[in-house]
């Protein structure tokens, strides 16, 4: 019989109480033990605000802002997991990501206002990553081109037949 073990810890203010219950055992070697490791380091990150860009993992509630400059500066780390003869081995290197303030729009409007072409635009935002923020949350994106037929107003269907604007979906 297995017994179940209770750990208290404390993280970023906040208490944190952990039950570990027995459920199966995984021995060196087992196919399962390289997907636990990675599905456990996958929620740990998660609980720790760490959101997944790239290949790598940031931390945008921990940014420090560089305002002079109109920068944010997000912690993060990137992480590989190996299976090696003497076992698991995890390597974690540090990384920052730096994401500019502006708006997509406003970079937009400004090459505009140098008169580049429509096609410069598009190769310049072309694989770059924007951060949106809707509320409280967050989210990254990569661009895959800018479709200057399109504006806010602009109506497009939903799952459920009707139409709604892109303005009133956001």
């Amino acid at each position: 019989m297995h017994d179940d073990a209770t750990y208290d810890s404390n993280y970023d203010g906040q208490d944190y109480k952990v039950k570990v219950t027995w459920s199966k055992s995984i021995r060196e070697g087992d196919i399962e033990l390289m997907s636990f490791y990675s599905l456990f380091f996958k929620d740990l990150m998660r609980k720790m605000s760490f959101e997944k860009v790239g290949r790598n993992c940031f931390n945008p509630k921990a940014a420090v802002q560089i305002s002079q400059h109109n920068l944010e500066v997000w912690p993060g780390f990137y992480s590989a997991m190996q299976k090696l003869e003497i076992g698991p081995m995890i390597m974690i290197d540090l990384t920052n990501k730096v994401i500019r303030q502006d708006s997509v729009l406003s970079y937009i409007n400004e090459l505009l206002d140098k008169r580049k072409s429509r096609e410069f635009i598009n190769d310049e935002l072309k694989f770059r990553v924007v951060v949106t923020s809707y509320g409280k949350t967050k989210s990254t994106y990569r661009v895959d081109r800018i479709d200057f037929d399109q504006s806010p107003e602009c109506t497009f269907k939903r799952k459920d037949g009707s139409e709604v604007s892109y303005s009133q979906y956001y």
